[in-house]
């Protein structure tokens, strides 16, 4: 990189975030990139208005879309984000880059283009959504974050670190067993911007190219799900003050009450913007299951087949693998259910005390969360259902109607429930507000039956249900014979315990139960 004053180049105002690289696009300081001139082209036709704005949604739909087609959404990413404006960014160099960045993605079934869109898009998102708050990244730490994203999985062969190391791969002898993939991800990267027609920064200064560089190489870097508990924790350590106080670094006159003498994340310390970078795009890089449910299992179907790939390979080679990443014994719904639990919330949720408007993605994570324990249910309930009614003649279906309350919180009660067809929702003890709802093959009454405890809460019927009730009895003695369907049970309870105490903090109001007159609540059972 040449030593020039191009410093003077990044635009440093950052009301300055947005627009078109041509003079007459620019937008106001206000306002986003929108629609211009030169996508007018035959190539970017396609990139309307409404295009655009749903580009700023997690619910964006990638796959309609060719990979040439996302060379230029990648394109449109960086001018509505301020960086084509900010730093010059010259047409046919941002695309040279994009499509040297296109051509060094391999066809795998997960770690492909597709994939590096999905996660440059939901920085995107964050980008657009924090975009407002008082302090967060600078234009450099941005710029470098976006082509992280963009390039962190580059030339990526579809199997992981622990294959390499083990199988003593050409990448595990060159970055001696450390990070493999991720520095050769950052290598290719830089190959591709050392190309004078791909290079973003021509014409910027030595000690500016190191800094980008330092930061990108930082933030592919974290991508190594091996050191992903380090980084997280080192993070943490910097927020506990904020989260014990309950407070975020938005909100002045909490952040000043704060214990000054515990270690804080600071926005004026270069090195804590960097971490939060890495966070950033931690959270970004798995982040499927913040997307609507139908987009999070195509995702999770595609990694469990790149992930059977490997293994059919290590099996092939005398290798050791990991169960969970067989395809012949994993039990995908679970093991998304422990992926959301154990790695994915924490860390968004860490982000969130820092990022406010994150709060809306871990509300995304909670529904997807709910929906693989509806999987994991109706797996259950269908095989728990077949063996009961062989067991149990009497073990009849019975038909509810709507407003019918099947249990009240406090009751004694020894009953588990199966929800054959329709709707039911817990509820407050006003019966005002919904705080859960359990569609058809969900089951409900475990945590009484489980711990022998009264109810924990209020269930009405919401429409006409067909259900199944089994006595304490029958279950516990069911559980006895297939000990993994108590596992599967005391993993709802859990899931359910969460769910209800987040619903019922942020006040949930009823879905439809209010049409329903409290007069007309009927006790199943009579009363």
């Amino acid at each position: 990189m040449a030593d020039s004053a191009s410093g003077q180049r990044v635009r440093q105002s950052s009301k300055a975030r947005s627009g078109c690289s041509k003079a007459k696009c620019k937008t106001p300081a206000h306002g986003l990139a929108r629609y211009c001139p030169k996508h007018a082209g035959s190539a970017r036709s396609f990139i309307t208005t409404e295009v655009r704005d749903a580009l700023r949604s997690v619910e964006f739909d990638m796959w309609r879309y060719s990979k040439e087609e996302l060379v230029y959404l990648f394109e449109a990413m960086f001018e509505d984000t301020g960086l084509v404006y900010a730093f010059s960014l010259e047409e046919d160099v941002l695309l040279a880059f994009l499509n040297a960045v296109k051509a060094n993605y391999n066809d795998n079934p997960f770690h492909n283009l597709y994939h590096s869109f999905c996660v440059t898009q939901m920085v995107f998102t964050v980008l657009m959504a924090c975009n407002e708050l008082p302090e967060f990244l600078d234009e450099w730490e941005r710029l470098a974050l976006m082509v992280s994203a963009v390039c962190h999985d580059l030339d990526h062969d579809g199997v992981n670190n622990s294959f390499h190391i083990n199988s003593k791969s050409e990448l595990a002898v060159i970055y001696n067993d450390q990070s493999c993939l991720e520095n050769h991800h950052c290598s290719q990267a830089f190959r591709i911007l050392h190309r004078p027609p791909s290079n973003l920064l021509s014409g910027y200064s030595e000690d500016e190219y190191k800094k980008f560089r330092k930061l990108v190489i930082g933030c592919v870097l974290s991508t190594d799900m091996g050191r992903h508990f380090d980084i997280l924790g080192r993070f943490d350590k910097l927020i506990a003050p904020l989260r014990a106080a309950g407070a975020s670094l938005t909100d002045v006159s909490a952040a000043q009450s704060v214990d000054t003498d515990a270690p804080t994340f600071d926005f004026g310390d270069a090195g804590h913007r960097a971490l939060l970078a890495q966070i950033v795009l931690m959270c970004c890089d798995i982040s499927n299951e913040v997307r609507p449910f139908s987009v999070s299992r195509i995702w999770a179907d595609r990694l469990v087949e790149e992930f059977g790939n490997q293994v059919d390979r290590e099996k092939a080679m005398g290798l050791p693998f990991l169960p969970f990443m067989d395809r012949d014994q994993v039990v995908l719904e679970k093991s998304q259910i422990g992926f959301i639990a154990f790695l994915l919330r924490p860390l968004w949720v860490s982000a969130s005390v820092l990022l406010p408007p994150l709060g809306a993605y871990v509300d995304a994570i909670d529904e997807n969360y709910q929906q693989w324990s509806v999987v994991v249910q109706r797996n259950a309930s269908n095989e728990m259902l077949r063996l009961l009614s062989n067991l149990h003649p009497e073990f009849e279906e019975q038909t509810v109607d709507a407003g019918t309350v099947l249990c009240r919180k406090d009751e004694d009660s020894d009953e588990l429930f199966f929800v054959h067809e329709g709707d039911v929702c817990v509820v407050d003890e006003q019966f005002d507000r919904v705080l859960n709802t359990f569609t058809t093959g969900c089951f409900f009454g475990e945590i009484a039956v489980l711990k022998g405890i009264p109810r924990t809460a209020n269930v009405v019927a919401k429409t006409e249900a067909r259900i199944h009730v089994a006595s304490k009895d029958m279950v516990l003695a069911l559980l006895d014979d297939h000990p993994d369907f108590r596992k599967t049970l005391e993993q709802v309870a859990t899931i359910r315990e969460g769910v209800i105490h987040r619903n019922a903090a942020k006040g949930l109001q009823s879905i439809g139960l209010g049409l329903i007159d409290h007069d007309q609540l009927v006790h199943m059972g009579g009363g």
